[in-house]
């Protein structure tokens, strides 16, 4: 996992939609397939925001959310089946080897 969160600016709360233009940051997950049980066919896979304690969750999901949605509230009350769409996206696993990265290569791609 790789993490820079250092461009905040214009980061606000609310419920608009975003386009994410100029963004240049974030977070990156790479995700072994031994650690989810070698697969062999297509995952759905979710991600999303919550906050510190994980007892809230925002409106950043991956798949999206329908243009507009709010903050969706304490976590346990959330159903995403409730919301319209796919708030999830599908990775099928592929023969062909992957590049590693190293610690150092990652270092270097954000000096």
């Amino acid at each position: 996992m790789t993490l820079d969160d250092r461009n905040t600016s214009g980061v606000t709360n609310g419920c608009g939609p975003a386009l994410g233009a100029g963004v240049s940051s974030g977070i990156e997950w790479a995700i072994p397939l031994a650690a989810i049980g070698h697969p062999t066919g297509c995952i759905r896979i979710c991600a999303f925001v919550a906050n510190g304690d994980h007892t809230q969750l925002f409106n950043q999901v991956l798949g999206p959310l329908p243009p507009g949605t709010c903050d969706l509230g304490p976590a346990p009350a959330v159903n995403f089946g409730a919301i319209s769409g796919d708030q999830f996206f599908t990775l099928c696993p592929q023969a062909t080897p992957t590049r590693r990265s190293s610690w150092g290569a990652l270092k270097s791609i954000y000096r």
